[in-house]
This record gives structure tokens, C-alpha cells and sequence, in this order.
């Protein structure tokens, strides 16, 4: 493995955090950041089709308003996010606590699992598919 366990955590908190700090700027910020001012994606501004992950901010904002079926409709994407973002600091902050690596070795076995192919194939059909489903939907 790569990533020693303090590495990966101070990034996977730093991402946590980041996307915190993106919620928030979106969702009380000056700004919007789905206004025609501000384009956060800069695959859909350079080709106008929107990315696998387009919607993901809208769809995690939908789940924090608890409109559940409208953020699967936005982008499902946004459930996985959320999982993330609320598990991933709680996890670190008990193996912290515990002084174990329990997320560390879970991260592991994921990686792990995705030097399978038909993992590697599944996933990136499922990722394919959200695509077109973007796509449809003018996103």
C-alpha cells in the first residue's frame, strides 16, 4: 500500500473539509455557485455536456433538505458523498481515539478489490451510466 495511515487520513480530512467549505459557500455563500456567473464544472463549460458528477452538490443538498428522491434523481452520486463526508471524520476520529487503523485497513481492502477487473468494470459501467443519464436529462 502507498498511503501511509496518517497520510491517507490528513487527506481524506482535507477533502472532507473541502467539500464542507464547498457546501457552505453554495448553500450561504454571496454567490451560487450554479448561477451563470460561477460554472464549477469545467467539463460542461468547455463542452457542454455535464460530467459523471455533475448535480453532486445539488444532490447532497437535496439529501440535507431531506428531499430524498429528488437528490437520486439529481445525481446519485450525492448519497455515496454524504456516506463519505459524515463517516470518513468520525471513523478517523475513533481509530484516532482507539489508536487503531480500522478505516486504514478498510481503505486497503477497497483498494485491493479494485485491482479486480470485473470490480474495475462494474464500477466504471455504473460511472458510464450515470454519464448518459446526465446526459439525458440536460444536467
Amino acid at each position: 500500500m502507498l498511503l501511509h495511515r496518517n497520510k491517507l487520513y490528513s487527506i481524506i480530512l482535507a477533502s472532507c473539509t473541502a467539500g464542507y467549505v464547498w457546501l457552505w459557500f453554495d448553500m450561504y455563500g454571496r454567490l451560487s455557485l450554479h448561477s451563470d456567473v460561477v460554472r464549477a464544472c469545467l467539463i460542461k463549460r468547455l463542452t457542454g455536456l455535464p460530467c459523471p458528477s455533475c448535480g453532486s452538490t445539488r444532490s447532497v443538498e437535496a439529501i440535507l433538505d431531506g428531499k430524498y428522491i429528488e437528490a437520486i434523481l439529481i445525481n446519485p452520486i450525492g448519497y455515496v458523498l454524504v456516506a463519505i463526508m459524515l463517516a470518513a471524520p468520525l471513523w478517523i476520529l475513533f481509530d484516532l481515539l482507539t489508536k487503531r487503523q480500522t478505516l486504514f485497513d478498510f481503505y486497503g481492502r477497497v483498494e485491493r478489490c479494485f485491482k479486480k477487473s470485473a470490480v474495475v468494470v462494474v464500477f466504471t459501467l455504473l460511472i458510464i451510466l450515470n454519464w448518459i443519464w446526465n446526459i439525458d436529462k440536460a444536467l
